[in-house]
């Protein structure tokens, strides 16, 4: 067998050898170079550089202006110029001139008014883009009240003649004898009297929780600087005496509600025996009560309020809104008293609080110098009605006046009144007010004060007739006296045993205005104003949380707890200040000699005791007066208006005196004003028995004013043919004042003052409509059950 060869193995092949390097190819490294030389390479380019800068330099140094040289330059052209402007006689053209006057956007001052930062302020959470809307409730941003006005009233109310026994902390009640009640009207009686002891006995209770008096901080009037407020009738404010508040009369001013009348036909006894002189045939006697008080009437924003409730409850509509609120529950009041002192400083009578909380008991004064005492309430004209909400206690109602002597004045919001004329122009029908109580009869009730009464509210209607409260709305009301109402829910709700609301129900639709009413209207009353004092407010609103107990609805289970949301306190931006009640005028003589010789034409000793002399002048004076004192036991007798009496004064003699004048004095007789003579004599006469006395009243008008000289008066003058002719001329008077100052008093002037003819001629009308009335005329009688036979 052959054998093979076994296979060679293959060589390994050789490596390739290395190419040669080119020697054409440059061997400079750019990096390397950096790394080894760099900084020298760079300090070499900054002296390089450094250099330049120095050849730079050195080339502008040498090339520089001498700076006196440009200081010289500018100097001689000034001075050129100055020269020429102070140069008389260089001739400047009109051209130049009027080239030259710089505009008058320039010349003239700008006036840039501060932008009171209240005017702008927050009523709702600022818009933040970037938060994630949250569909859980919050609660309402309560809105502050908008415009306002403010007017001070001067008048008399009718009502009961309640005295309060300040010995024995008592109240007795005036009644007058009448006839004997039937024993069917037995139940009418108790429930008469029982209606008229509570209201007055609610009003001591007033009494005792305010303090004695109505004065704050109590003494004398001071007299004070007057500031008008906007809106405000400007004859309430006027002192052409400028004597300040008060400055005449030697008594207090002050109506006293613990005096006791007069009037032989009024006797009074003990509230509590009420019932008992009832029964002996004597019922309450009606009497005039004077008021001096501060109303303040203020928008109420209702719509923007509505429309918050709707965001701040993620409402889809105004009409879901309303069914939640507002519920208004009231406001509160923050009240600062200040006066001038003589020597100029302000004085504090009851300064701001100091923390948020009310200061003012406004509804406590009101009910003891009103609620306790009124006969009716003042009924509002009809379109005002859908703007008052008297259910929502956002305004304490006007108690009526007498007729005679003083009136409310008008509501001057320009919003409130556009709104009425658009109801008269759509031909919407006015409330009466039948018809408004009968809407405030469908609220539980909470609290009768902020609820408007009839005569019949009042038990005043069965006594007086239908002639109580003067005209007032006979609306067939409960006996017990006024209509059940709710402010708001209240704290519980209509308070004890009172039904709750629950927001959201349908009642509150109901009795909600409609949406047309964009702004509600606000009434505070101050009753407890004097003059000579200077009265500041601020005023917030109270509503009730519509989110309150609904705790699972709000973002904040904290919302829930608050039972009552505030808006922030609003400050009336003006001082008001009840000024002066009493004014001189001096007037022509002629005038008032001519009166005297036509009254007491036929009584020759009289006419000559109370004319006046050739030695004296005659100064009127007017003063508002709440009442008038007798001359025996310090008793009064209540007026409510202005009273005026002319009085001659000669040279060192004080100015005013007491003064007999025509006054009209209540009679509970007639229930009207009668012109009553007084009881005293003053005239005597040891050789006659009857000798005539002076016609009218005796008011004291005393003064420690002195009538210091004066011009005119009757003056005897001697004619060109020589003739002697006496007349009476125009005066001018100077009077010397308590505090020392000089007063000048010209009758060309005073004859022409506005507020003495609005005074004056209200004083006129009053007496001629008093003198016209053939016979008094009663209201007992009628329909008065009390006074009627045994059937």
């Amino acid at each position: 067998m052959a054998q093979t060869k076994p296979k060679a193995e293959p060589k390994p092949k050789a490596e390739p050898k290395p190419k040669a390097k080119s020697k054409s190819k440059s061997s400079f490294d750019l990096k390397q170079m950096l790394i080894a030389k760099g900084e020298y390479i760079l300090l070499a380019g900054a002296a390089l550089m450094l250099g330049i800068l120095m050849l730079m330099g050195i080339s502008h140094w040498g090339s520089a202006i001498d700076p006196n040289d440009i200081s010289s330059k500018l100097t001689r052209p000034a001075e050129t110029l100055q020269r020429s402007i102070n140069d008389a006689n260089a001739n400047v053209s009109d051209a130049d001139l009027a080239a030259a006057k710089l505009p008058e956007w320039l010349e003239k001052k700008p006036n840039y008014n501060p932008i009171p930062v209240s005017d702008f302020k927050t009523t709702g959470p600022l818009f933040d883009p970037i938060a994630k809307p949250d569909t859980k409730k919050e609660n309402p941003v309560v809105l502050p009240i908008g415009l306002y006005q403010a007017d001070l009233i001067r008048a008399a109310m009718p009502g009961y003649d309640i005295t309060s026994d300040n010995e024995n902390r008592g109240a007795k009640i005036g009644v007058i004898v009448s006839k004997k009640a039937g024993a069917q009207e037995k139940d009418k009686q108790q429930q008469f009297a029982k209606t008229i002891r509570d209201r007055g006995q609610a009003g001591l209770a007033a009494s005792r929780n305010l303090g004695q008096g109505n004065k704050p901080g109590g003494g004398p009037p001071m007299p004070m600087p007057m500031p008008m407020l906007p809106g405000m009738d400007p004859m309430a404010f006027q002192d052409p005496a400028g004597y300040g508040a008060n400055p005449y009369g030697g008594e207090s001013n002050t109506f006293n509600m613990s005096a006791q009348r007069f009037e032989k036909a009024i006797e009074y006894v003990p509230l509590d025996e009420l019932d008992k002189a009832i029964e002996q045939g004597k019922t309450p006697a009606m009497t005039v009560i004077p008021l001096r008080m501060i109303t303040i009437h203020a928008e109420v924003p209702y719509k923007r309020q509505v429309e918050e409730i709707q965001r701040a409850l993620r409402l889809p509509s105004l009409t879901d809104a309303q069914a939640w609120g507002p519920i208004y529950d009231g406001y509160e009041i923050q009240r600062r008293v200040t006066r001038t002192t003589n020597s100029g400083n302000i004085e504090v009578i009851q300064d701001w609080p100091a923390d948020n909380k009310p200061n003012y008991q406004f509804e406590d004064k009101y009910v003891e110098l009103i609620n306790s005492r009124k006969l009716a309430d003042h009924f509002e004209d009809g379109f005002l009605s859908y703007f008052i909400s008297y259910d929502m206690a956002l305004a304490l109602p006007l108690p009526q006046l007498v007729p005679e002597i003083g009136s409310y004045p008008d509501i001057r919001l320009e919003s409130i009144n556009a709104t009425i004329q658009k109801f008269r122009d759509s031909g919407k029908k006015s409330v009466e007010p039948s018809d408004l109580i009968k809407r405030l009869q469908k609220r539980p009730p909470r609290e009768k004060l902020y609820t408007p009464q009839t005569a019949q509210g009042t038990g005043a209607a069965g006594v007086f007739g239908e002639g109580a409260g003067f005209g007032g709305p006979m609306v067939e009301m409960d006996p017990g006296g006024g209509m059940p109402v709710v402010p708001g829910m209240g704290i519980p709700p209509g308070g004890p045993g009172a039904p709750p609301i629950r927001l959201g129900d349908p009642m509150n639709q109901q009795a909600a205005p409609s949406i047309d009413i964009e702004q509600l209207l606000m009434r505070f009353v101050d009753v407890d104003v004097q003059p000579g004092y200077t009265y500041e407010y601020r005023i917030r609103l109270r509503m009730l949380n519509p989110n309150h107990g609904l705790t699972k609805e709000v973002a904040n289970p904290a919302y829930a707890t608050v039972t009552e949301l505030f808006s922030p306190w609003t400050q009336i931006a003006d001082q008001i200040t009840v000024p002066s009640e009493s004014y001189l005028y001096a007037i022509n003589p002629m005038d008032f000699r001519k009166k005297i010789e036509d009254e007491y034409s036929k009584e020759r000793e009289l006419r000559d005791q109370l004319q006046a002399k050739d030695n004296q002048v005659v100064v009127q004076m007017c003063q508002w007066m709440e009442q008038v004192r007798t001359e025996t036991g310090g008793k009064r007798e209540p007026v409510g208006s202005w009273v005026v009496g002319e009085i001659p004064v000669g040279r060192g003699e004080y100015v005013g005196r007491k003064q007999y004048v025509k006054l009209p004095l209540w009679s509970s007789e007639s229930n009207q004003y009668v012109l009553r003579e007084a009881a005293e004599k003053i005239v005597t006469s040891p050789f006659k028995k009857n000798v005539p006395q002076p016609k009218g009243w005796l008011v004291d008008f005393t003064t420690k004013s002195v009538l210091v000289d004066y011009e005119g008066g009757k003056v005897t003058t001697r004619s060109a043919t020589g003739k002697t002719v006496t007349e009476d001329a125009a005066t001018e008077l100077l009077i010397v004042r308590p505090d020392n100052k000089l007063l000048v008093k010209t009758s060309l002037v005073d004859e022409k003052d506005e507020n003495r003819k609005k005074i004056t001629e209200g004083w006129d009308k009053w007496i001629s409509e008093v003198e016209k009335r053939k016979s008094p005329t009663s209201g007992m009688g009628g329909d008065n059950p009390f006074n009627r036979d045994n059937p």
